[in-house]
């Protein structure tokens, strides 16, 4: 779910597309203010997020968010966020627990840092929020971990003047900008709310409450059976069995269930839970989930309320059952105390039904013990009809005859021993196992014993057996009956086949009953290997079988195998190494290996993949990407990806490879035999055995060259000839006859460009027009720009751009630039939504301060090598003689390329504009405090304002620095007052720049931009403040406030007019500008 951009690229008036962060910008988390006045209880239950930035999760936002706030005895909250990932319909949901660390702020743990969100301001129906993704030691918080957000209690537009003021609180936030936020599109998932709606009738819940009943502490573990249940008027009554299996995850519980109707029992029902508070748990990994209540009510004795299905906040759908750990008969009498207290809690008219538990259906213990195919799944003989119209008989297509279903006629049953990985498996069987292995034993009588396990959360379950027998009348060993080891009346035979059978292969089939004309009912199949891989071809068509045995491959998953469960299986008398393989451990890898230094373009010399040429190792972090080159039909093309660690290796030359493209699947063994780094040797298995045999592997001489003389050759060779056998046998050599390297285009080192050694910055600020720059940038109709230089030295670079009407206009992005190494090299970042990730390399490469000739690489390798740059001339003027040009182009042809090749003259030139966003509205840049406070007299200002017969206010200072502004104001008897209210300020951004709120019950609530355009301290100054900030970032015409004030109650009219450019810079209509009489002192007032 990340995203800056760096460039010089508004130099260019190039953008990229992706989202907006600025890597080196941090916040401190002492600098965002929560809501003082907050009430915890008034906020919880749900809210919808309106609109959001992008900031953590970049394109991985969700399209919609619900946020369900439940508070705990403890002020500790449950936050669960559930919403549609994009281009999707899924609902997901994510639960997390949060303690109070202060006042409307809230923490919890996020894999493995903190994060912090704090309510900035809420009147419980709408809120501004603040989210930290990963806080820092220091308190701090980097922008890319950052996200603002807008909640409501409605999924309703907001209006203007609400969006207004909730987005006037993240201002002063300073990592954030508001023009990022995006709303959320429509469409929320249905999620549980612990709020308590409106009782009808004066006296209900939908959620059982402590008041009531005593919910579990504890989550329950253990069989238990239905002594009753309660169901809402006109469903139909259903009798359960349930096992609940903890987890070691304190907040996590397996519920299994069965569930009896008209004497036939369902499928086994596996669902985990999410314990929310005590006895309060929400289904997880589920698009429609359910909400469980748990009630303590005697010993061995639970109820349970479950809430199938939620409209408007309400539990439409739900049941109440009443369990018991014995199986046993129920005494009528123990439900006459209870049935009535326990049912008036919900706002539902509930019928109870009573059932005897003998013969109620048996639930296994599905975490330790289960296998794949739906036998498992039938624990009766006559649930057996009620599976034809199961989810799970959902990969049937059609109907077909047992009879007409292929086999392999020429397979032998001994052919099937040893071990097999399943690959591809129906997508709903209950086991939910992660990965799954299965081992045949061929026995005497010609059948088959087998023993099946997998891993549920990175642990292995115990083996479960099976056996076959022959079937009556058939003659191929690839058609038999089966079943799971025990009793026949628990666990039936089905029919069973093997479809599809290569040596490295199979497709096993079953069908679990036939009706009368021979049709098998349901059906399932499954794909084994002996490898753990399959590449996509040979995938696509094996599964090209399944509509031949009318099942759908639309309900198939694959099975990662990132747990191995071989030797859950494997007798210990049949662990054997296979002679002829030499085991992965046994290939030796260099022990000092860096991965940095690894990084950069390498040849091959020799290698087993006779169309590999090139290899380009990068390192991001500490991962090591490899991009495999080669020739495909004549074309240098790449061939793979793969990504390779050394985290879970003892040594630095061994790493864990896994492949980005479809025709590898899972994590593979490499290793870094030798290297000094010029040259390299490199093996992979691409086919490890439990027992670290390699079956199939590839080995590659690597040079930084694209030559190596025989004798290097062989000495390379040398260290491929181990005592397990010769890895070099099958070396295919890259001869000079046939040398293709798919060498990459001649390109500039970064460090081949000098920059100017003593640049000074201040000399570079201000307006510069663009003579030419690189013809990629397509800004032939764009450049003016600005430098201007930000308190922390660092540059802040704006454009302009013409568009197709003729107009000026400045785009909604900028370039953020900090030094690099020399006075002339920066990095530089773009901050925009349309921006690719990233700090980028830019130089000046040279400059008179007149003209000027700027750089940037945008796709630099880790060795410095520049693979796609930008350049432009600049000047001063407009306009720049073919003798400065020339003489400038120049300074582009370098020995390693001529960067003026692609540079286009550029015509058309935008003066700099004017712009009415409040942030570009220049406040007083060394503004002196307590030089400012005191009187001062309105000379001038906005008509809206009311005040032309009042004029004096005073500055104070309080003790923590921010500002307390108070007025007088003339009343019609011609007494000065002072009114209920003030103006309470701190500081934003710049020295003139503050924030204010008015405190009085008739002001309009939050923070507003407040500027002190120009003061001298001893005779006048010019203020300016907006109290409606649209969503462009400029200020609406009814919100701007704009005065003039002075010491004295008058000023010359000379004075008075030269203050009018200051009416013109904040984008007020001069007309809206009034004098203020002063025939009263109301100073005195003060």
């Amino acid at each position: 779910m990340a995203i800056f951009v760096l460039g010089f690229v508004a130099i260019f008036g190039y953008c990229f597309c992706a989202s907006v962060e600025v890597n080196q910008c941090v916040t401190n988390l002492d600098d965002v203010i929560a809501q003082t006045n907050f009430d915890i209880k008034q906020f919880a239950g749900a809210w919808y997020t309106h609109s959001g930035t992008t900031y953590m999760y970049g394109d991985d936002t969700w399209d919609s968010m619900t946020n369900i706030i439940y508070v705990h005895e403890d002020e500790s909250i449950t936050r669960v966020v559930s919403g549609h990932p994009k281009n999707t319909d899924k609902c997901m949901i994510h639960p997390r627990i949060m303690t109070e660390d202060d006042t409307a702020e809230y923490s919890g743990a996020l894999m493995q840092g903190t994060m912090k969100y704090k309510v900035m301001y809420t009147d419980y129906s709408s809120a501004a929020m603040f989210f930290c993704f990963d806080v820092q030691a220091d308190g701090t918080c980097a922008h890319e971990k950052e996200q603002i957000e807008i909640w409501s209690r409605s999924i309703d537009d907001m209006t203007t003047d609400t969006m207004n003021n909730l987005l006037s609180y993240f201002r002063g936030i300073k990592c954030t900008d508001v023009k990022d936020m995006k709303v959320m599109v429509q469409g929320h998932c249905e999620t549980p709310s612990s709020t308590e709606p409106d009782k009808p009738g004066g006296g209900c819940y939908f959620s059982p409450n402590e008041r009531h009943v005593t919910l579990a502490k504890e989550r329950p573990s253990g069989d238990f059976y239905t002594m009753y249940v309660a169901v809402t008027e006109g469903e139909e009554a259903v009798m359960s069995a349930y096992k609940f299996t903890v987890s070691q995850n304190d907040n996590i519980v397996y519920v299994t269930s069965s569930h009896r109707r008209v004497n036939s029992c369902s499928e086994i029902e596996l669902g985990k839970y999410f314990r929310i508070s005590e006895g309060h748990y929400l289904q997880i990994g589920s698009s429609i989930p359910r909400e469980i209540w748990i009630a303590e009510i005697e010993r061995s004795i639970i109820g349970l309320f479950i809430c199938y299905e939620r409209k408007g906040g309400k539990c439409t759908k739900s049941r109440v059952q009443r369990l018991v750990q014995q199986n046993q008969p129920i005494n009528l009498d123990v439900l006459k105390k209870t049935e009535g207290r326990l049912v008036a809690h919900f706002c539902t008219k509930y019928d109870i039904y009573v059932g005897q538990n003998a013969g109620l259906c048996r639930v296994p213990d599905l975490i330790n013990s289960i296998i794949s195919f739906s036998d498992t799944l039938l624990y009766t003989k006559e649930s057996i009809h009620h599976h034809t119209t199961s989810r799970l008989a959902r990969m049937q297509i059609g109907s077909c005859q047992l009879s007409s279903i292929p086999v392999e006629e020429s397979l032998q049953l001994s052919q099937l021993s040893g071990l097999w990985y399943e690959l591809v498996r129906p997508m709903n069987v209950a086991n939910q196992f992660e990965s799954a292995v299965v081992y045949f034993q061929f026995q005497e009588d010609g059948t088959l014993h087998g023993a099946y396990s997998g891993a549920i959360n990175n642990k292995c379950s115990p083996a479960i057996s099976s056996h076959t027998k022959h079937l009556k009348g058939s003659v191929h060993d690839a058609e038999m009956m089966a079943k799971l080891h025990g009793p026949d009346e628990v666990f039936i035979w089905m029919h069973y086949k093997i479809v599809y059978y290569d040596g490295t292969y199979s497709v096993h089939y079953g069908c679990f009953g036939t009706d009368d004309n021979g049709n098998c009912k349901h059906a399932e199949a499954s794909l084994y290997g002996r490898k753990r891989t399959i590449d996509e071809a040979t995938r696509e068509r094996i599964l090209s079988l399944f509509p031949l045995l009318c099942l759908s491959t639309d309900f198939l998953q694959d099975t990662v195998h990132n747990v191995d469960c071989s030797d859950w299986v494997i007798p210990q008398t049949d662990h054997r190494i296979n002679p002829g393989y030499c085991n992965v451990q046994d290939i030796p890898a260099q022990k000092v290996v860096s991965l940095k230094q690894m990084a950069g373009s390498w040849y091959v010399i020799a290698g087993t993949n006779p169309i590999l040429r090139r290899f380009d190792l990068s390192l991001h972090e500490d991962i090591l990407i490899t991009e495999g080159f080669g020739r495909k039909d004549g074309e240098c093309t790449l061939l793979f990806t793969h990504t390779g660690t050394s985290v879970l290796h003892k040594n630095n030359g061994e790493l864990l490879i896994s492949f980005q493209n479809q025709e590898y699947r899972g994590y593979f063994t490499g290793k870094v035999i030798y290297t000094d780094y010029q040259v390299a040797v490199l093996y992979l298995c691409e086919d490890e055995t439990i027992h670290g045999e390699c079956l199939e592997y590839r080995v590659s001489i690597l040079s930084r060259t694209q030559t190596l003389d025989s004798m290097g050759r062989s000495l390379l060779e040398a260290k491929l000839k181990l005592p397990c056998g010769d890895l070099s046998s099958n070396l295919t050599q890259i001869t000079v006859i046939v040398l293709d390297h798919c060498e990459k285009e001649q390109s500039c080192r970064i460090d081949d460009i000098q920059a100017v050694e003593n640049l000074d910055i201040r000399k570079i600020l201000g307006i510069w027009y663009i003579i030419k720059n690189t013809n990629k940038l397509n800004t032939s109709d764009s450049s003016a720009l600005k430098f201007n230089l930000d308190e922390d030295g660092h540059i802040h670079l704006k454009f302009t751009t013409l568009q197709s009407d003729g107009t000026c206009v400045q785009p909604p992005y900028y370039s953020y630039m900090k030094r690099r190494n020399d006075p002339g090299d920066f990095l530089s970042t773009t901050l925009s939504k349309y921006s690719k990730p990233g700090f980028l390399t830019g130089k000046v490469i040279y400059t008179d301060y007149q003209v000027a000739v700027l750089y940037l690489c945008e796709d630099e390798t880790i060795h410095g090598e520049c693979l796609e740059y930008r350049v432009s001339i600049l000047s001063r003027t407009q306009t720049l003689d073919s003798m400065g040009r020339s003489l400038l182009e120049a300074k582009l042809k370098l020995s390693c390329g001529d960067l003026s090749s692609n540079l286009t003259q550029i015509t058309d030139h935008c003066e700099k504009e004017q712009s009415c966003r409040i942030d570009d509205i220049q406040a007083v840049e060394n503004l002196d405090i307590r030089k400012i406070l005191g009187i001062w007299y309105i000379i001038k200002n906005t008509n809206k304002l009311n005040t032309s017969d009042s004029s004096a206010l005073k500055f104070n200072l309080d003790e923590d620095g921010h500002i307390h502004l108070k007025f007088t104001t003339l009343q019609s008897d011609g007494t000065c007052v002072q009114p209920p209210y003030y103006s309470y300020m701190k500081r934003r951004n710049d020295p003139g720049d503050f924030l204010s709120t008015t405190l009085s019950k008739y002001s309009k609530p939050g923070f507003h931009p407040f500027k002190i355009l120009f003061t001298d301290y001893e005779n006048t100054m010019v203020t300016y403040i907006c109290i409606d900030i649209q969503a462009n970032g400029q200020c609406g015409e009814k919100g701007k406030r704009l005065s003039i004030l002075s010491r004295t109650q008058s000023i010359t009219q000379e004075t008075k007019t030269g203050f009018l450019r200051f009416v013109d810079l904040a984008c007020v209509n001069r007309n809206d500008i009034i004098e203020v009489k002063h025939e009263v002192d109301c100073s005195s007032a003060l």
